[in-house]
């Protein structure tokens, strides 16, 4: 009976360690969401243009890139009246954000970054969201489309 709740104790410990040690910068779910705007995306893609950030900028810059992200997310999902999404994906992306240290001060401003078309847009933010699972989730898990 001892080795029973010495064992469960030890058991216990580990789980919360494991539970409590996860990143809050994982963005697991993403993937599949971008994807969902992938899929429901007009037959003709938009003419417009939105600022894109890449890999680079989220290396050099996280925090300044993830705001950027949402900015331009929010006026995507308003220009294809996308409702089943809502701003859920751009407002954990600006949250995420919160959860980096590094300072924006070098960082060019949304503004300033090259324009591309939507689908474009939608898989550099695809490729930065699996960078940072890969950096933050621990076990690297890649989201195909359904």
């Amino acid at each position: 009976m001892l080795r029973a709740r010495v064992a469960l104790c030890v058991f216990l410990c580990v789980v919360l360690q494991w539970v409590g040690s996860a990143d809050r910068r994982c963005l697991r779910d993403l993937p599949l969401r971008i994807h969902d705007i992938l899929k429901s995306a007009p037959v003709q893609w938009s003419d417009g243009a939105l600022y894109t950030p890449t890999i680079e900028n989220y290396t050099n810059c996280p925090v300044a890139t993830l705001r950027c992200f949402a900015d331009e997310l929010k006026v995507l999902i308003k220009e294809w009246e996308i409702t089943n999404v809502r701003l859920l994906l751009s407002r954990a992306l600006n949250k995420t954000s919160y959860r980096f240290t590094q300072p924006d001060a070098d960082c060019l401003h949304c503004e300033l970054l090259q324009e591309t078309n939507p689908k474009t847009f939608l898989y550099k933010l695809l490729e930065v969201v699996e960078k940072m699972n890969t950096q933050f989730c621990g076990r690297k898990k890649r989201a195909s489309p359904r």
